[in-house]
């Protein structure tokens, strides 16, 4: 950071806000499990290997299992791990997006935020915004 420089301290300050921003809306959507973003894009050879290290990591497989499950799942991380952690790697789950979302929103702990408001929601009080 250089000093006396407002202009790019807002500009991080801004990167942070919309890092944050998407980070949550990513949570929000399922696409994230623990701490790891598992709605990946397998389009290029770095991709791949991230992919793989992805699904070694989480469901505690062998690179070869890794990536023969990918392949299964047509590249596809979250369907992959899915597939592992129901142990059907020779079937494509159906529904996969709402499996998705029941697996990997169990790994999110809701914020006190988000209970209160939920609470308050369910009684009627305040709006919901």
């Amino acid at each position: 950071m250089l000093t006396g420089s407002t202009r790019l301290k807002a500009g991080t300050a801004q990167k942070l806000i919309c890092n944050m921003l998407t980070t949550g809306a990513m949570a929000r959507l399922g696409y994230v499990y623990g701490n790891l973003m598992v709605n990946l894009h397998l389009k290029n050879e770095k991709l791949i290997e991230r992919g793989i290290s992805i699904v070694q990591r989480v469901a505690k497989v062998n690179r070869t299992v890794a990536l023969a499950t990918l392949e299964a799942a047509d590249m596809k991380v979250s369907i992959a791990l899915v597939m592992l952690c129901a142990r059907s790697p020779s079937q494509r789950p159906t529904a996969a997006s709402s499996a998705l979302k029941a697996v990997f929103a169990r790994q999110l702990k809701p914020s006190r935020s988000q209970l209160a408001h939920r609470e308050m929601k369910n009684r009627g009080i305040g709006s919901a915004y």
